[in-house]
C-alpha cells in the first residue's frame, strides 16, 4: 500500500483531504513541520504533501537532503510567481495554491506516484536489459551523468540533482544537438502542466549549469537558443 505523509501545522485542517487519499486507498499519516525529517528518515512515503509558506520553504530542500526521489507536492496560500518558483528550485514537484479542491491534489498526487512507480520499473529493467545507450547516464564533459539516479558525479564529488533537473537534462542529452523547444520540456518534464512558465524552466537549467561547472558568460554545454529553447552541444 502507497503511504503519504501530510504535513501541516494544524492537524484537523486536512481532514477532508485525508478522508479523500484514504478512500482512494493510500494509508495518510498527518503530523507536523517539527516531525518532517524524522519521518522521512524512518519511514518510506510515496509522496509528501507539504502544506507550507514561504517562510518555511527550507524544508523542501531538507528533504530532498534525505529523500531525492519522493514526489514533494507543496500547498500554500501564496500566489506570489517567486515563490512558487523558489519552491520548483527548492526541489518540489507540484504547487497547489489555497484555496484548493481536494479532488485536483488527489489526482495530481496520484500522476506524480504513478511516474515515480514507472520510473523504478524502467530503473530494474534498465539493470538487466539496457545497453549502454538506454540514456540512464550519460557523459558531459568532465561530469558523468546518472539520469535515473539523479546524481552528477566529477572525480570524487556526487551533485544531487533534483527530479525535475534530470529530466531536463536527459531530455536534452537525448536530443543532443538538437534544439529542445520549451513546450516540449513542460510537455515531457512537466507533464503538460500549463502553470509551469518559462522562467521556471530557465532557472533550473541555471541551476544545471551551475552544477555541471558550466558557468560563464559562454556556456559550453547547454546554449540557449532564444525565443525557442535549449540545445546540449559538444564541448568546443
Amino acid at each position: 500500500m502507497n503511504k503519504i505523509l501530510i504535513i501541516k501545522s494544524k492537524k484537523d485542517a486536512a481532514s477532508e483531504l485525508v478522508s479523500e487519499l484514504e478512500y482512494e486507498g493510500y494509508e495518510v499519516k498527518v503530523d507536523s513541520h517539527d516531525e518532517l525529517l524524522n519521518l522521512i528518515k524512518k519511514d518510506n512515503f510515496s509522496a509528501l504533501i507539504l502544506f507550507t509558506d514561504s517562510g518555511d520553504m527550507e524544508l523542501i530542500s531538507d528533504v530532498r537532503k534525505l529523500n531525492f526521489k519522493i514526489p514533494i507536492i507543496v500547498i500554500s496560500e501564496s500566489a506570489n510567481i517567486q515563490d512558487k518558483i523558489y519552491a520548483f528550485n527548492l526541489g518540489a514537484d507540484d504547487y497547489i495554491q489555497i484555496p484548493f479542491s481536494e479532488h485536483e491534489v488527489l489526482a495530481r498526487t496520484k500522476a506524480h506516484i504513478r511516474k515515480l512507480n514507472n520510473l523504478k520499473k524502467e530503473e530494474q529493467l534498465a539493470a538487466v536489459i539496457y545497453s549502454d545507450n538506454d540514456y540512464s547516464s550519460g557523459t558531459i564533459g568532465d561530469s558523468k551523468v546518472y539520469f535515473d539516479r539523479l546524481i552528477i558525479k566529477r572525480g570524487d564529488e556526487e551533485i544531487f540533482l533534483t527530479n525535475k533537473e534530470a529530466g531536463i537534462l536527459q531530455l536534452l542529452y537525448k536530443n543532443r544537438g538538437k534544439v529542445v523547444t520549451r513546450e516540449d520540456l513542460i510537455k515531457e518534464v512537466w507533464n503538460g502542466d500549463t502553470y509551469i512558465t518559462e522562467r521556471v524552466i530557465d532557472t533550473n537549467v541555471v541551476s544545471i549549469r551551475k552544477k555541471l561547472n558550466d558557468t560563464g558568460k559562454k556556456p559550453k554545454y547547454i546554449k540557449t537558443v532564444f525565443g525557442v529553447g535549449y540545445k546540449l552541444v559538444d564541448e568546443e
